[in-house]
């Protein structure tokens, strides 16, 4: 399988059209060794009878220092609270396994306004925090930026988006992956969990079958996937919840004869 890996802790990207949150990234130099740091969370896209959503940390700080602690937490870190992983960086930028499995997050879970998943990450100097950031989603990234993004051409912007989108299985526990599993499936969350994760251009590849109960389906190559009323109704229900723009590209209709 080659799942939608999010996260992302998943839009270091952003900083490229927009200062982030934390507005020191984007100020002038102003001597803290952390203004310009980055440090994140990401979920492998890796599936094994062992192991699924194997949770990375990621970070980027020029200037760390020997004996800095990067910690995962279950919830938002404070000094007193014990973390279930820590590494410590040996290179100023880096990204590390932590063996730790992610919690499954059903879609119908997720919410249209920014939320962290469980996860949190820490910088520590001297058992001092310095620096955090979560696992989390990004369902109105596009609204938040509009001062930034609305005179630009789509030319100057980068959209992120899924391969053959609508190419979903779902799994809550880990498992061995069949032949079609290998090969046919793309994503791991349903279309609706990908937008809400900040997913703004879709990959569609449209079957027509006109001896089934549902005649329009989602396909990958010649393997139908899901019916497309159903990706339809996840786009649209995303849609009526926000302010969004969604590039819904057709790419082909690999399967059917048409006028």
């Amino acid at each position: 399988m080659r799942p939608f890996a999010i996260v992302l802790a998943l839009f270091p990207w952003l900083m490229i059209v927009d200062c982030v949150s934390i507005g020191r990234f984007c100020d002038p130099e102003t001597g803290d060794d952390f203004q310009r740091a980055h440090v994140g969370l990401i979920i492998s896209p890796i599936m094994s009878i062992k192991m699924i959503r194997e949770i990375e940390i990621y970070w980027n700080h020029v200037k760390y220092r020997p004996g800095d602690t990067i910690a995962l937490y279950t919830s938002e870190p404070t000094s007193d609270l014990e973390p279930i992983y820590t590494l410590i960086p040996n290179a100023p930028s880096g990204i590390e396994r932590t063996g730790v499995q992610a919690t499954f997050v059903p879609t119908s879970s997720l919410m249209f306004v920014q939320q962290c998943l469980q996860y949190y990450v820490a910088w520590l100097r001297n058992g001092t925090i310095r620096l955090t950031n979560c696992l989390q989603t990004h369902p109105q990234w596009m609204a938040e930026r509009r001062n930034s993004l609305g005179l630009l051409s789509m030319s100057r912007i980068f959209l992120p988006g899924t391969h053959d989108s609508a190419s979903y299985a779902i799994h809550e526990q880990a498992n061995s992956e069949n032949i079609v599993e290998k090969f046919v499936i793309t994503q791991d969350v349903d279309v609706l969990a990908q937008l809400i994760y900040g997913v703004r251009y879709l990959d569609i590849r449209v079957g027509h079958y006109p001896n089934t109960n549902s005649i329009w389906w989602a396909n990958h190559g010649v393997f139908k996937s899901v019916p497309m009323q159903n990706v339809v109704n996840q786009v649209k229900t995303f849609l009526d919840n926000t302010n969004e723009i969604v590039i819904f590209d057709i790419q082909e209709f690999p399967v059917g004869n048409f006028p």
